[in-house]
């Protein structure tokens, strides 16, 4: 009899061990699934956009640009300040702007200073590739419309002939017709139909280059606007069309 009991009570023990330790398995499970769920990337419409309109329009908004650096717009964030581009896609650690906002240097002083919640916000949507998917309501947004070598190669006229144009090739580039722009000059062609972050016409512009920031007065020629950038982007996007 005694011998039964004993055999009874080690068979619950070894169940609720058993269950127990289904248990320990189903939470690390659980866990496992909560680490490899991907971050969500911030919307930048609904959560960037609004942050920096509230927090740092006072400085880089529409009556101020200090550091010539304008945070209204995606044209003007991609663009940059004085010192070039601000963000680095998914390089938050690189990102001058990440850094400033993260070191309590953006903004200055107390006032609008970010919460650790909205300087997180910033990372994840910089780590997240800085997307800035459709924008409605912006000022410098461009149009809908397709754009052909008509929109695009008027502002390169405008603003970068001067050195790349009919009596100065600088570095053999050539900039007032496409065949020329596609040719390029000792660096290669200037864009990449259908590959804009990789065309070295956007690139030189976004980081001040094109036209040099220290020549400007020197040629007479004011910087890209950042809704000319848009427009190269999206031309240079749809594969540069003639028409």
């Amino acid at each position: 009899m005694l011998r039964k009991q004993f055999a009874i009570l080690f068979l619950c023990v070894a169940l609720t061990m058993a269950g127990a330790g289904r248990g320990l398995l189903s939470s690390a499970a659980v866990e496992g699934q909560k680490e490899k769920a991907p971050t969500r990337v911030p919307s930048y419409r609904d959560e960037v956009q609004p942050l920096f309109q509230a927090k740092c329009s006072r400085c880089h908004g529409e009556k101020t640009r200090k550091a010539d650096l304008d945070l209204r717009t995606p044209a003007g964030i991609r663009k940059g300040g004085e010192s070039g581009p601000v963000i680095v896609p998914g390089k938050p650690d690189e990102s001058p702007l990440y850094e400033k906002v993260h070191g309590g240097m953006m903004p200055p002083g107390k006032k609008d200073r970010l919460s650790e919640t909205e300087v997180e916000t910033i990372r994840r949507w910089i780590a997240g590739g800085a997307p800035f998917g459709t924008v409605e309501g912006t000022t410098e947004e461009p149009a809908t419309g397709a754009v052909t070598q008509h929109d695009a190669l008027p502002i390169l006229l405008r603003r970068c002939t001067v050195c790349h144009g009919l009596r100065k090739q600088e570095a053999r580039l050539d900039l007032r017709n496409k065949s020329a722009i596609l040719r390029g000059g000792k660096s290669g062609p200037a864009i990449v139909p259908g590959k804009p972050e990789e065309s070295l016409v956007i690139k030189k512009i976004r980081a001040g280059q094109m036209p040099p920031r220290d020549r400007l007065v020197e040629a007479s020629v004011k910087p890209v606007e950042p809704s000319e950038i848009e427009v190269l982007v999206r031309w240079i996007a749809a594969g540069a069309p003639t028409r």
